[in-house]
């Protein structure tokens, strides 16, 4: 099994994390749940990489995943988007991960922006007031 490159796994969730939190932060609502972020209707308005741009970046990292350098395997690797908009997809924001590289980025970037999400939420409102009834 190849060993992954601990330096580039970070470097991955960084990127990934920060075009997440961008987008989080776009939509400015305390509110907005982590679930929701990851939901369908993101997924819908994903371009998938045409032949040309597969090709380039399987040349790019020489049919080897980017993290653990694994030998390409047609059933094994996907194309990660860089900053994580899955509707930009452009050479320059797509790099060939093994399907276990590219689930640890996914995960770790995930936790690291739930983390965020956590420890910047804004104070709940206070609850209502309800003044103590008296008998006379």
């Amino acid at each position: 099994m190849p060993r992954i490159n601990e330096t580039k796994l970070k470097s991955y969730v960084n990127k990934l994390y920060r075009g997440e939190l961008a987008r989080w932060k776009k939509k400015n609502d305390w509110r907005y749940s982590i679930s929701s972020f990851y939901s369908d209707e993101n997924r819908r308005r994903r371009k998938p990489p045409t032949k040309s741009q597969e090709n380039s970046v399987k040349r790019k990292y020489k049919n080897k995943c980017a993290i653990c350098s694994k030998p390409y395997d047609s059933y094994d690797f996907q194309y990660h988007h860089i900053n994580g908009d899955r509707s930009k997809t452009t050479t320059t924001n797509l790099v060939l991960l093994c399907y276990r590289c590219h689930n640890q980025v996914g995960i770790l970037a995930k936790a690291k922006l739930k983390d965020y999400i956590n420890t910047h939420k804004q104070p709940s409102p206070l609850p209502d007031f309800k003044p103590p009834k008296f008998k006379f």
